[in-house]
């Protein structure tokens, strides 16, 4: 015999109904609103023409085999969007002086990420300098300590 659940909408229903909900209201909301952006990445041309709207401000994060904390994150403390790097040997409460990476004064640098690996850091991120968008890498093989130039990613279709 075939009973019929009456306890109303399951968990994930409910969750498809909110999020239903919520797509009609930023509808809504645009309709009435058409200047307002929730969230905007830049376009292409704006940024090979180096004007560009603010970029997401996030500072991504590692920690070392040796259980040190390595960040890197824009800033434009330059004048140019530029990319840097820090570390903390003790947790957090203290942190090195940071180290511009992108070395970059003719480009945005921006969108970056970071990973380490025993004592090799690697970041990377975008930049505009040659006048096209694309993504470059800088490394560490000593903690941090240095790191390489730029070297633009190779961006070609090869196949």
């Amino acid at each position: 015999m075939y009973h019929k659940n009456n306890a109303g909408l399951t968990f994930f229903q409910n969750i498809k109904f909110i999020f239903i909900v919520f797509i009609f209201i930023v509808g809504i909301f645009n309709l009435f609103f058409p200047s307002f952006i929730f969230a905007q990445s830049p376009s292409l041309s704006s940024l090979k023409e180096n004007k560009c709207c603010v970029p997401i401000l996030l500072a991504p994060m590692s920690i070392d085999d040796n259980g040190d904390l390595l960040i890197s994150w824009a800033d434009n403390r330059t004048g140019n969007w530029e990319i840097f790097f820090t570390k903390s040997t003790d947790n957090g409460k203290t942190f090195e002086d940071s180290i511009n990476v992108s070395n970059s004064p003719n480009g945005k640098s921006e969108n970056v990420e970071i990973v380490s690996e025993q004592d090799n850091i690697y970041i990377t991120f975008w930049d505009n300098k040659t006048g096209e968008i694309a993504p470059y890498i800088v490394a560490s093989e000593n903690s941090g300590e240095t790191f390489s130039r730029p070297l633009l990613l190779n961006t070609s279709n090869t196949s």
